[in-house]
């Protein structure tokens, strides 16, 4: 026990003297150096997040800050369900085969991945506007049924921007997604407000939230827009990919869809009132109408 918490204690001595010196080498030195990175990228988000709120809480009466939680809560929830397992994937099989010999193996793989990435996301986003009416109307009987129509744009910016984000995580470059949160941050302090100071003195309720997550999903477009231009200068996006064979199609659709099981029982636990409450109610009103019919 005493040897363990002596090389725990060098550890942590090496570790500050990398961070302090900046001296990055090594497999050790780029761990460091990403741990670094996602420990500051996942700061800034917090701080960002609680100012933010603080702020539009303030802007907003205490009834349309509840309908906007409301929306962006239930919107958050299929932008969780279209992450599933996918970006995982990326992350793995780009890493693996992103050496000089096989860049354009990793090339294939990316375009592989962000095209079932880009076509689930788009389903999710489909299934979000055809339940749009039900949600708003008979879940929560709250109008914020434009607010989750817009919120389906808000799904697909915001799969695209992880799909660019995952890019970076597979070959170990976690400082422009550091970047990118910081851009995001800034410009939802400033832009958000502005709109929200704007639309209170003409709209109703309802239309102000539908302005807010559309201000949302503009910023996710901005990030995209601020990610491209580091993507397109990515090595191994710039060679011509290999095609796959049937084998490795194989072995990624495998993956993913364990990473998709995963992700699953993960989300159903942590919305388990949330998903019962929908399936009573929808056996409840499937039960109505079978016995008014």
């Amino acid at each position: 026990m005493k040897d363990q918490f002596s090389q725990g204690g060098r550890d942590i001595k090496d570790i500050w003297r990398r961070i302090k010196n900046r001296d990055f080498s090594g497999n050790t030195g780029l761990v460091v150096k990403n741990s670094l990175y996602q420990f500051s990228t996942g700061l800034v988000a917090k701080i960002g997040a609680l100012i933010f709120t603080v702020v539009i809480a303030r802007l907003l009466l205490p009834e349309l800050f509840g309908l906007y939680s409301l929306a962006l809560s239930t919107i958050l929830l299929f932008v969780s369900i279209s992450d599933l397992g996918i970006n995982q994937s990326i992350i793995r099989f780009i890493s693996k085969s992103s050496s000089d010999k096989r860049k354009e193996k990793a090339a294939a793989y990316a375009y592989y991945l962000s095209k079932i990435k880009i076509i689930f996301t788009f389903l999710v986003a489909f299934a979000l506007t055809i339940l749009a009416k039900f949600i708003s109307q008979n879940y929560y009987q709250k109008p914020i049924f434009y607010a989750l129509i817009a919120g389906a744009l808000y799904v697909i910016l915001a799969g695209i921007s992880s799909i660019f984000q995952s890019f970076f995580h597979a070959i170990n470059n976690f400082k422009v997604p550091f970047f990118k949160e910081i851009f995001l941050q800034v410009s939802r302090l400033f832009l958000i407000p502005l709109f929200i100071l704007i639309s209170l003195a003409n709209f109703s309720y309802e239309v102000v939230s539908l302005i807010m997550i559309l201000s949302l999903s503009a910023l996710f477009l901005l990030t995209i827009v601020f990610l491209f231009f580091f993507v397109r200068r990515l090595d191994f996006l710039n060679q011509t990919p290999k095609r796959l064979s049937k084998k490795e199609k194989k072995r990624v659709n495998k993956f993913t869809f364990e990473m998709l099981l995963l992700g699953v029982a993960g989300l159903i636990i942590g919305y388990i009132d949330i998903i019962s409450f929908w399936v009573g109610l929808l056996t409840q009103n499937t039960l109505g109408f079978i016995r008014r019919h």
